[in-house]
């Protein structure tokens, strides 16, 4: 989906008419507020211009009529229309005053984004911390890894610890 098509529900929610540089704008700052969720990510934002160049943008550039969807792939437009959409519609609502309405929006876009970084899982180069890239050589499911042992909290200790002191796995000296 591209900032185009994003006005088409965003003139739906408002009942109002917008330029695509003004909803490219709103795009901006949801992906910037977006990135600050946590896990902390780099999205790019889109360039605003309504022209792309003849030559060949470099990688990772984005314009108002540039589709978005090889940084979310098949989930494009559901992260347009769950995360983006709630948080432009907030934003309008906010300068009309509706306080309320704003509010709920804000809301709707603060769930569905720890919601959707949780399930749709992020790829490794738009995650800010990037000491951990190697986590895909370690997953054996979705969100399930396996641990490589260099990040021990007590390196060289791997006995299991229960919660109450005893550990069912080491023999009592008694015996």
């Amino acid at each position: 989906m591209n900032i185009e098509q994003l006005r088409d529900y965003v003139e739906l929610d408002v009942d109002d008419v917008f330029e695509d540089n003004e909803i490219a704008r709103w795009f901006n700052k949801a992906i910037a507020n977006y990135n600050l969720i946590e896990p902390l990510t780099k999205y790019p934002a889109i360039t605003i211009l309504t022209n792309v160049p003849n030559t060949a943008p470099p990688e990772g550039t984005y314009y108002i009529t540039t589709d978005y969807s090889p940084v979310f792939g098949d989930n494009t437009n559901t992260f347009m229309l769950g995360i983006v959409l709630p948080f432009i519609v907030s934003a309008i609502k906010g300068q009309e005053f509706a306080t309320m309405e704003k509010q709920d929006y804000m809301n709707e876009f603060m769930r569905n984004s720890r919601i959707y970084k949780l399930t749709h899982g992020i790829n490794p180069k738009y995650v800010l911390d990037n000491k951990n890239l190697d986590l895909t050589d370690y997953e054996v499911g979705a969100n399930v890894f396996a641990s490589d042992m260099d990040r021990a909290p007590f390196p060289g200790n791997w006995r299991t610890y229960s919660e109450h002191g005893y550990n069912p796995l080491e023999l009592d000296e008694e015996e």
